[in-house]
């Protein structure tokens, strides 16, 4: 089934106000990805959808060897401005392309995925597989259909309501769930105003393809993978009826 895919490079402008400002979140993926990557003994990193840096960045403190790819030159504008201390080779590439030589641990996190048909991940799944040094891993989080199918919101609601550098946001999300294909279309109607300036309005849709973990465990396994492991976003004990998302760790 063919999916309705999103431009990142109209977003890019206000994508860090939105969706970075849920620092807790962001802050709680990266300590947990830095634990497994302690843990796994990883160095080098590529990040298949680095968006404006969130990840890159964090891992480069830390003292990774990172590359970031992203198919959005917006978001990959973003990122470099915001990477300018560190040394982060960041390109301009489509994450469904194979991926060039070898890395310790490759990431696509935010729910990138899910931007994704079900035929376009299973190829990333495998390149992915096909580009990761013997016992390396594959990272990237999901929203859980499971979740979706028992709790999932049906009328229209606020889901970002922020002020950020006097500009102020407003979001609304009116979305439908297709329960059996596990695709989630999204509309989105964004309202910013900076400073006391009349707010400007804007209206975004595109669909996301969701999986429950059994579809994901099956699509790995497949591709070679000799271990999966799930958790939350918060690194907890991944459960299916009550995690909004699967944090998902591959290991080859």
């Amino acid at each position: 089934m063919k999916i309705k895919y999103f431009d990142f490079n109209n977003y890019s402008e206000n994508y860090d106000a939105l969706e970075r400002s849920k620092s807790n979140v962001t802050d709680q993926e990266n300590k947990l990805i830095h634990r497994i990557f302690q843990r796994k003994k990883v160095v080098s990193v590529y990040d298949a959808s680095c968006g404006t840096g969130a990840q890159t960045i964090f891992l480069a403190k830390k003292g990774y060897k990172i590359k970031g790819a992203d198919l959005s030159q917006k978001m990959l504008e973003i990122a470099r401005k915001k990477s300018h201390n560190f040394s982060i080779e960041y390109i301009q590439r489509d994450m469904r392309d194979p991926i060039k030589g070898k890395y310790d641990a490759i990431l696509s996190i935010y729910n990138s995925i899910g931007h994704l048909s079900k035929i376009e991940f299973k190829k990333v799944v495998k390149n992915s597989y096909n580009s990761l040094e013997r016992n390396g891993i594959f990272i990237f989080d999901i929203f859980n259909l499971a979740f979706m199918r028992e709790k999932f919101i049906a009328h229209e609601f606020i889901d970002v309501s922020r002020e950020v550098d006097n500009i102020k946001y407003v979001r609304f999300n009116h979305n439908t769930l297709d329960q059996k294909e596990g695709i989630m279309h999204i509309s989105q109607r964004l309202l910013v105003q900076k400073g006391h300036a009349p707010f400007t309005t804007t209206h975004n849709e595109w669909d996301m393809q969701i999986y429950a973990p059994q579809q994901l465990n099956e699509f790995l396994m497949s591709a070679g993978f000799k271990k999966v492991q799930f958790y939350d976003e918060a690194g907890k004990e991944f459960d299916e009826n009550k995690s909004i998302s699967i944090f998902v760790v591959a290991e080859k």
